[in-house]
């Protein structure tokens, strides 16, 4: 059966004032991992390499898949040195979740249209899209660090 006493009776009970504080100094410090500035090079090297990916449809098809896996490796060893660098762990809330559908959806959408656009024997849709996918993670990474520094 659960106490609530504490395990050590020798030890300090906070004050109502301690514990106050104590819960600020949390939500401070959660606050202040949701608010890292990504690097600058962090978004364009993302950009960078979903462009890539995305053309690398119109190489012959054992390179296409050779690329695209290594692009995508590539692109989550950069993710991983920026959560390592920065010291945090990622964690996908509601709204947080939200706005990566939010973000990737029309993403999604381009990449679909320019395949079926190559199946029409058009493949400049490609180009299209990793222009429009590339900048769209740009802007994104633009939007996410001016809302950082607006709020800081």
């Amino acid at each position: 059966m659960a106490s609530d006493a504490p395990l050590d009776s020798t030890a300090h009970r906070p004050t109502p004032a301690e514990a106050a504080a104590a819960l600020r100094q949390v939500r401070d410090a959660q606050s202040s991992l949701g608010r890292r500035l990504a690097p600058s090079w962090y978004f364009a090297a993302v950009a960078a390499m979903l462009g890539a990916t995305t053309l690398s449809q119109l190489l012959p098809t054992a390179a296409t898949i050779v690329v695209t896996l290594a692009l995508v490796a590539i692109m989550g060893a950069v993710v991983r040195v920026f959560f390592d660098r920065a010291g945090v762990v990622p964690q996908v809330g509601k709204v947080n979740a939200r706005w990566i559908i939010l973000a990737t959806t029309p993403l999604v959408l381009v990449t679909l249209a320019a395949a079926w656009l190559d199946d029409s024997g058009r493949e400049w849709g490609w180009i299209v899209a990793a222009i429009v996918n590339s900048g769209t993670v740009l802007g994104v990474g633009w939007w996410h660090r001016r809302q950082l520094r607006a709020g800081a």
